[in-house]
């Protein structure tokens, strides 16, 4: 009876570590198999992300400077001394009559309009532009900004705008260019946000503003889909 009850433990035993090392080897190799997965998830992701990179690469193809008109020439000029790369006019050579409009007719009759202060508009473009993460267009629109009178601590305080030096009309527009930011789907002018800019705005200036935050952002989306301009590394859209 005593070696039977011996037997007996032992085969228990025997099986106790049976499952145990079964258990061992299937979370072993339930968590090789989900490693690999996720390497391999990363993988993709990366190879993705090498695709659509901080520097243009669109597959719209290109006019040589030579081929285009003289303005955008003037242009290509401009973007290859500033930026260094001149993706965005040469893919515009392709559509010179919508590069006009969008330079002469939206910019220069209703951006610069003067129904608004310049620089507010200079502030909400760069601030658009700030959050977007787009270097190309950080870079004009700084300058433009500086040309428009807006202060260097302004600028470089425009993360903070809050806490930074800026009038309350100006906090107030950039709050509604927060409103309409890419990053800001759910953005929504409420009756705070409403209130708050109405004290600087009328209603008609409002609608201007929305509706010049709602190019700028759109070309922003343009810019990105169709990759024609170099972004910042920390660019939500890579």
């Amino acid at each position: 009876m005593g070696d039977l009850s011996k037997v007996s433990s032992f085969i228990r035993q025997a099986v106790s570590k049976r499952h145990f090392l079964s258990f061992l080897t299937g979370a072993t190799a339930a968590s090789l198999t989900a490693s690999s997965s996720a390497d391999a998830t990363e993988e993709n992701a990366t190879g993705e992300a090498a695709a659509f990179g901080t520097m243009p690469a669109t597959p719209i193809k290109r006019k040589s400077r030579g081929e285009l008109p003289p303005n955008m020439q003037r242009s290509w000029d401009r973007a290859n001394e500033l930026h260094g790369d001149t993706t965005y006019v040469e893919t515009f050579g392709n559509a010179p009559e919508i590069y006009d409009w969008y330079n002469n007719d939206y910019y220069k009759k209703v951006f610069h309009s003067g129904r608004i202060d310049d620089r507010v508009m200079q502030l909400v473009r760069l601030r658009l532009a700030n959050i977007h993460g787009c270097a190309f267009c950080n870079r004009g629109d700084k300058i433009a900004a500086r040309e428009a009178g807006v202060p260097e601590e302004q600028i470089e305080q425009l993360e903070d705008y809050e806490s930074g030096p800026f009038s309350d009309q100006e906090k107030a527009a950039l709050a509604l260019a927060d409103v309409m930011a890419l990053t800001n789907p759910k953005g929504m002018l409420t009756q705070r946000i409403y209130d708050r800019a109405r004290v600087h705005f009328t209603d008609g200036q409002l609608m201007e503003l929305g509706v010049n935050m709602a190019v700028l952002c759109g070309m922003a989306k343009f810019l990105f889909a169709y990759d024609l301009v170099e972004k910042e590394d920390y660019c939500p859209f890579l």
